[in-house]
């Protein structure tokens, strides 16, 4: 199986979304946060490529201003597309120039910009090619190299969750593939929160990697095996663009008079599947725990 790292993250936060999007080929509406989301990204683009040592903070205010009338998002409740207000504008200046002045001097050389990679994944029966784009990839002092993801999220995660963030170990998967000469030991790994204008680096370990070869795998065998794509609910739905499609959300968008009906059962809905998401993940981790703990000591259940 083919799929995109994308792809595989949309799945374990929603199998009904990821049906929607890769299997019906249903565009998706996108809601205000991913679309300022998305042009951080392109900022952060646009800087790196022509230097943030040697761009001044003009040029970048400039390249914001240009692009920033031909952005757009869907705003669920009124059903119509919108253009970001003044106010955006002045806080995507704000943050950009926070970053631009923390990082302007700092001596780094940028390898790579959105740097495509595939994986090779093999289990008993299949062969499986896993792909993604990482946000920048640097050179550092001595030898070290550092993955960096942007993120726009309003909420700065612990040290902890960086540490155990999938998407990182992914992109490290890649980079060796691509780099294999790199040591793991001189590998960093990090996300950067815009909105905060703070950067947690980590680090990954062999083990670290392994385990995170064996969960896609069982994520893709688990999609090949999906018969029916059930919704989940989350944080994630605020900004899912499939709302007015989705079982759980649908009523939001009638004019039914069972839709203050259907407010406890949906409430209910969200608690049940949220439990059996983390039993899920707690049991996917037990699992995978308990393969390395059999591969090392060749112990056989």
């Amino acid at each position: 199986m083919r799929i995109s790292y994308s792809s595989l993250d949309t799945f374990l936060k929603c199998p009904l979304k990821y049906k929607f999007n890769q299997i019906d080929k249903i565009e998706e509406e996108k809601a205000k946060p991913t679309v300022i989301g998305s042009f951080f990204h392109l900022i952060m683009h646009y800087i790196y490529e022509k230097d943030i040592t040697k761009i001044s903070f003009q040029e970048i205010e400039d390249f914001i201003k240009k692009e920033f009338p031909n952005i757009q998002y869907y705003d669920f409740s009124e059903k119509i597309h919108k253009k970001l207000t003044q106010e955006d504008l002045e806080f995507i200046l704000e943050k950009t120039k926070n970053f631009y002045d923390t990082n302007k001097n700092k001596k780094t050389q940028t390898i790579s910009l959105e740097e495509k990679f595939e994986i090779t994944l093999q289990d008993k029966n299949n062969i499986h090619i896993l792909s993604g784009i990482i946000d920048r990839f640097d050179k550092l002092q001595e030898n070290n190299y550092e993955i960096i993801d942007y993120k726009s999220a309003n909420k700065l995660s612990s040290f902890n969750q960086v540490s155990q963030n999938k998407q990182l170990s992914i992109y490290g998967l890649g980079i060796l593939a691509k780099w294999p000469n790199i040591a793991l030991k001189n590998l960093k790994f990090s996300l950067y929160f815009l909105k905060h204008n703070e950067k947690i680096q980590t680090s990954r370990t062999q083990q670290d990697l392994d385990s995170t070869k064996e969960e896609i795998i069982h994520q893709i065998n688990k999609i090949e095996k999906t018969k029916a794509f059930h919704p989940n609910c989350g944080w994630y739905c605020s900004y899912c663009g499939y709302k007015h499609i989705c079982p759980i959300y649908k009523n939001e968008y009638c004019s039914s008079k069972t839709k203050e009906e259907t407010k406890q059962l949906i409430e209910e809905y969200f608690k049940i599947i949220e439990e059996k998401q983390k039993l899920e993940n707690k049991l996917d981790q037990l699992k995978t725990k308990v393969s390395n703990y059999m591969k090392k000591t060749k112990t056989l259940l």
